[in-house]
Order: C-alpha cells, then structure tokens, then sequence
C-alpha cells in the first residue's frame, strides 16, 4: 500500500517516510494541501539511473499527450514554430 505523507511531516519524520515506503510498495507520496506534489522511491546505485531514465521518458509522453489532445480539439494546422513554442512551455511549466 502507497504510504502519503504531508511536506511538512516528511520535513519533520523523513526516515520514518522513507522507512514506510521501502517497507509497503516502494513509493512515498508527498501531499501539500491534500495534493500530490512528488513521489519518493528508494533507489539503488544499480537501478537510480534507470529509474531516473523512465520517469523522463513518461514526463515527456505526457506532455505530448497532452499536446496531440490540444492540437487535434483546435481543429487548427500548426507550424513548426507553433511547435517550438509549445515544447518550450510544457518544458517550463514541468520545471515548476
């Protein structure tokens, strides 16, 4: 089972957090104001860059998605500069 966790009690009992995590299905939700804001998994050194690997991959197939979704409820042909810009959005509302 996930185990979900405020910000401000991982700041307080984080080995406790990651403790439950390693301990029921591997995973720590964070939550702030009942929203989740980020995930913790324990990694190894054999597997983070892996992980870290996948997570980016499905970031990215999201995005586009979510994209193809935009552009095809437009009904609108767009250009390759319409394209730049919403790649550069995505990537800087990912950032936040």
């Amino acid at each position: 089972m996930a185990t979900f966790s405020t910000l401000r009690d991982f700041q307080q009992n984080s080995s406790a957090v990651l403790e439950q995590a390693r301990k029921g299905d591997g995973l720590a939700y964070l939550t702030s104001r009942g929203k989740p804001v980020a995930i913790i998994m324990p990694v190894s050194e054999y597997n983070a860059d892996a992980i870290s690997q996948e997570i980016k991959r499905q970031s990215f197939a999201a995005a586009f998605r979510a994209a193809q979704s935009d552009i095809s409820k437009s009904g609108k042909k767009f250009t390759s500069k319409d394209i730049d810009q919403l790649i550069s959005s995505t990537r800087k509302a990912m950032k936040k």
